[in-house]
């Protein structure tokens, strides 16, 4: 709510402490354009990186097809 409070338009990214990511460009290039995706349509957008072997101790995400009922 204190972010609304602050700009009802604005946008949020949240990062969990627990990543790596070697390549920094590319990654940063990703979260801009979670950001203009975000911005345009007014929605979440999830990103996500591709396990390289199970850590169940943090849980994943199994994503699913986005339906119109849902889409943004």
């Amino acid at each position: 709510m204190r972010l609304v409070h602050l700009d009802q338009q604005g946008v949020v990214a949240f990062f969990p402490s627990d990543h790596h990511y070697a390549d920094e460009r590319k990654f940063m290039a990703e979260v801009a354009s979670a950001f203009a995706a975000a911005e345009a349509a007014s929605c979440v957008i999830l990103l996500g990186a591709s396990a390289t072997a199970p850590e169940v101790e943090y849980g994943w995400i199994e994503p699913e097809p986005l339906t119109p009922a849902v889409s943004c």
